[in-house]
């Protein structure tokens, strides 16, 4: 990752932490996350040469997605 890179991502978890909301600190966490692009990108070349870890990641990311698709369906507010 450039040195760029490397600080827009901590700048962005830096931001986020800084100013917790008041009942649930760490409520809009995913949201954030989501716009911290290079984390995705590193992940991308972690993920590059080790399909073993790829596949991991991949199975991850759908058992996420479709937790949280479950959840949209039943009517659960999911951040």
């Amino acid at each position: 990752m450039s040195r760029a890179a490397a600080l827009y991502s901590a700048a962005t978890i830096v931001l986020f932490l800084s100013a917790p909301a008041a009942v649930v600190p760490l409520v809009s966490e995913p949201r954030f996350l989501l716009a911290d692009f290079p984390l995705f990108v590193t992940l991308a070349v972690l993920c590059a040469e080790r399909p073993r870890l790829r596949s991991i990641v991949i199975a991850s990311l759908a058992g996420i997605g479709l937790l949280a698709g479950v959840g949209f369906a039943h009517g659960i507010w999911i951040s």
